[in-house]
């Protein structure tokens, strides 16, 4: 579950307004809504509030988020890897008198930073 999603539940479950949780975690109600609508996300401070006022672990609080964030990532890479790591060559080569001569695939390993 994402983060959002995962404010919007603790809050209800607490039965709380978007206003009463505004207070309690000192920002506005329009932030909270933009929160609970993945407009824009909780700074630490705010998710430290939010974790201890939902009585939950700041790993409980993100964990989905990071899962999603963790899938996401991973599907981009495969993309790229497949679709840049190997190119195709012709290739012309003379050592010592021996002559190689062909189509050769060349895969370079890609390191991303």
């Amino acid at each position: 579950m994402e983060l959002n999603a995962q404010i919007k539940k603790y809050r209800t479950e607490l039965n709380l307004s978007q206003e009463e949780l505004a207070e309690k975690v000192y920002v506005t109600r329009q932030t909270i809504s933009n929160w609970e609508n993945g407009k824009s996300s909780p700074d630490i401070h705010s998710l430290l509030f939010l974790s201890s006022l939902f009585n939950v672990s700041l790993d409980q609080l993100i964990k989905g988020d990071i899962e999603t964030m963790k899938e996401i990532i991973n599907e981009c890479l495969l993309y790229l890897v497949h679709r840049t790591s190997c190119f195709f060559t012709k290739y012309h080569l003379w050592s010592n008198n021996n002559h190689l001569s062909g189509n050769s695939r060349f895969c370079f390993p890609i390191f991303l930073y």
